[in-house]
């Protein structure tokens, strides 16, 4: 019976299987060291990665903030001009001619002239904010860039590790079913 032609094809699909299960046994054991080295790997390179934008993002900060100290300074200057307009405009604000009164204070041009000295020296100061403005606009477009593919990094690390975990996940079904259907084959003939 051993030398029958359905046998010897039996016998050699056992041996092709026995020779199946030890190969993945074997991917088996070598696969924590190869998803030890591919993680150390892309972790390395994240962390360059990250470190390198760390320090854009360093130099955009100082920038950004210098940028808004001069914003406070020019919102203090506008605040001035204005509290001196709002005082300006209080004297064409004149109640109702009285009966047989003068006026408390005759007309003076010198405050008129101060308010308008103030008033080009705020338009001055809001010239040179809008310059700076314009100056720091690359920059923070830059920025905004650079979080953006930093989040697109992000989203990939996440995807390989799914990736790589749903290997992982597949390779031991596929052993243990190996082994399983190896079992069930060696039963059948014994």
């Amino acid at each position: 019976m051993a030398v029958t032609p359905e046998s010897v094809v039996l016998l050699q699909g056992v041996g092709r299987v026995s020779v199946a299960a030890q190969t993945t046994s074997e991917l088996a054991a070598d696969l924590p060291r190869l998803l030890a080295e591919e993680r150390a790997a892309v972790i390395e390179q994240l962390t360059g990665v990250l470190d390198e934008q760390q320090g854009q993002l360093q130099a955009l900060a100082v920038e950004l903030r210098s940028t808004l100290e001069a914003g406070g300074t020019t919102s203090d200057s506008v605040r001035e001009t204005i509290a001196a307009l709002d005082a300006l405009m209080a004297r064409f604000d004149r109640p109702a001619a009285s009966t047989g009164r003068a006026p408390a204070r005759p007309f003076d041009v010198t405050e008129y002239t101060e308010a308008l000295r103030q008033l080009g020296e705020a338009a001055q100061q809001l010239q040179v904010l809008l310059a700076q403005a314009d100056g720091k606009a690359p920059a923070l477009s830059q920025a905004s860039e650079d979080r953006a593919r930093s989040s697109a990094l992000s989203s990939l690390v996440d995807h390989v590790y799914r990736l790589l975990l749903q290997l992982i996940l597949a390779a031991v079904a596929a052993v243990v079913l190996g082994a399983l259907g190896y079992r069930a084959i060696v039963r059948r003939w014994q």
